[in-house]
């Protein structure tokens, strides 16, 4: 939604396909992202047929490509964009596609390279899923670049005020954690260090499924969880914290290398401290002089830099300026007008 939003900005027409099928968004999408109505939306039928398993995720991504293709062949455009290599499996035999890649597989790789193969051009969020483009996948460097996941920065909102629209305590000190509770994303080792914190610092977890919201709720019963929320309410989390926390493992190849995680950059957007873990992804986009950086998956070494923190604040505000210097330069405008003028 962010991009073609910005895609729309830079005076591009964006139309968005989406396949219709169940989700639990109720809300319009554009509210419920809080997104400019500069670009329109339709749906492509598509089968519900999950629940079948692995198979049945095969089924629906299959239909879907063929949709994309029915869709494609009865409209013109310059470009066909996806987020989604199967959507132009059979589009890029007819159409002019980029392809933003998000994840790599580690296995079928050959097939991988059979779906890609034709695609005109590639957007990678970060080097090292470049690099497998060209070398494991034989994609042309001159196909190929690399721009990060963006953010769009927020105006400025005081942390006093952003408490009391969430009934926090302002004296408190509140450590934040946005994003889902997938365990690659290291969820479980902030709720251990959180049992270690000081009784005037609490921690609080936004984001996440019922289900894993009571899996990290029996490690520590002392987190606040509260589950999903609206991105306006996200805002006053990333408002009201002291520190913001970003706790990836090193579980999959993906937590390690390919990852481009959105969070990092509303973090540094929020102009807060950070402390992230010390990943080959996460350093591409930051480093000492712009957060702490802990070794994965320790939570007594993530207590200790969050008691280190706060007992620095001069030397964390250090960090939270130039993290918030480097933040600027990848907002989702200039995201989209940079690859506007690669693809077309």
């Amino acid at each position: 939604m962010k991009m073609c939003a910005s895609f729309a900005a830079a005076g591009a027409a964006v139309h968005l396909v989406l396949p219709r099928r169940k989700n639990n968004l109720s809300d319009d999408p554009f509210s419920y992202y809080g997104v400019a109505r500069t670009f329109t939306i339709s749906w492509v039928p598509t089968m519900n047929v999950l629940w079948l398993g692995k198979g049945g995720y095969y089924i629906q991504t299959a239909w879907f490509a063929c949709a994309c293709l029915v869709y494609g062949l009865r409209h013109t455009a310059d470009v066909y964009y996806s987020r989604d290599e199967s959507a132009l499996f059979f589009l890029k035999y007819f159409k002019r596609t980029v392809l933003e890649v998000h994840a790599v597989p580690t296995k079928h790789i050959f097939f991988y390279r059979l779906i890609i193969a034709g695609i005109a051009k590639f957007i990678s969020t970060n080097q090292w899923k470049a690099n497998f483009l060209k070398t494991t996948c034989g994609v042309g460097a001159e196909q190929i670049v690399v721009f990060p996941n963006a953010v769009d920065i927020p105006e400025h909102q005081a942390r006093a005020s952003a408490c009391a629209a969430l009934w926090l305590a302002p004296e408190k000190k509140y450590v934040v954690y946005v994003g889902h509770l997938y365990e690659w994303k290291g969820a479980h080792v902030l709720a251990a260090a959180a049992a270690l914190l000081p009784a005037d610092t609490e921690v609080i977890f936004v984001g996440g499924l019922d289900a894993d919201v009571a899996k990290l709720q029996k490690i520590n019963s002392r987190i606040r969880c509260v589950g999903h929320q609206r991105r306006d309410v996200v805002q006053h989390y990333l408002a009201a914290a002291d520190l913001l926390v970003l706790p990836n493992v090193p579980v999959t190849e993906e937590s390690v290398y390919a990852t481009s995680p959105m969070k990092l950059f509303e973090y540094m957007a929020a102009q807060k401290p950070i402390i992230a873990s010390d990943l080959p992804s996460i350093r591409e986009i930051v480093d000492e002089s712009s957060a702490t950086l802990v070794p994965p998956g320790d939570a007594v070494a993530l207590a200790r830099a969050i008691e280190e923190v706060f007992a620095h604040p001069e030397q964390a505000q250090q960090k939270v300026r130039r993290a918030f210097e480097v933040v600027r330069t990848h907002t989702w405008d200039a995201r989209a007008h940079a690859i506007l003028n690669f693809i077309v």
